[in-house]
């Protein structure tokens, strides 16, 4: 039977099991023969991880406040009173408007928006130096697409970030440090919400 790894899979179990380990580990490093100056680069690692995670996730949080923050404008500027769908209505309700100037200003419909049920992403995967992997989607047109990944014995898919380009990079290290393979798959994102359908999983070997 495989065990599992002490080490939590994901990025907030790390963190609390690292300021853990980091508490507890100067009590007992001498009687299991960590060294003064082997404790003294841990640590300072493990503070410069933790420290790197709580920046990312303020980044995060801004970077969620600033779609909301850009949600609510477009939905002002396309909709609201004085917005574009009005001033386009008055537009198209004068005697001078042909479908030549509405196609010159692109205001006239010439392909039915994607259908968010079925929509579906595409995926690739590029190696990277240093074990990086380059998740590539097309986005079909969504705003965004949500990224999911399984390492090596993992169970089960976890979500691994979000892209509002059409490529992601995978910096996580190995769990091992030995080769490993490494299953993606993409999610669209719309106004913040995931829709249609999975992509294909594909399969990597970060060596």
């Amino acid at each position: 039977m495989s065990k599992v790894d002490y080490i939590p899979s994901t990025y907030d179990g790390q963190d609390t099991w690292a300021e853990t380990f980091s508490t507890k580990l100067p009590s007992q490093s001498a009687t299991l023969g960590v060294s003064p100056a082997q404790q003294t680069a841990l640590l300072a690692a493990i503070t410069a991880m933790r420290t790197s995670y709580a920046e990312q996730k303020v980044l995060e949080t801004d970077y969620r406040s600033k779609v909301a923050e850009a949600e609510s404008k477009r939905k002002t500027t396309i909709s609201n009173a004085g917005g574009i769908r009005k001033i386009v209505a008055l537009m198209k309700a004068s005697s001078n408007y042909t479908t030549a100037i509405g196609e010159y200003l692109g205001i006239e419909a010439s392909t039915p928006d994607p259908n968010p049920d079925t929509m579906q992403a595409t995926i690739k995967t590029r190696l990277l130096p240093d074990s990086k992997v380059k998740v590539h989607c097309n986005m079909q047109g969504a705003d965004a697409y949500n990224v999911y990944s399984k390492r090596a014995d993992e169970v089960n898919f976890i979500f691994i970030g979000t892209s509002v380009t059409p490529w992601f990079v995978d910096d996580r290290p190995k769990l091992n440090g030995a080769p490993e393979s490494r299953q993606y798959y993409n999610q669209l994102v719309i106004k913040n919400e995931e829709v249609g359908l999975p992509s294909p999983i594909v399969t990597v070997i970060v060596g």
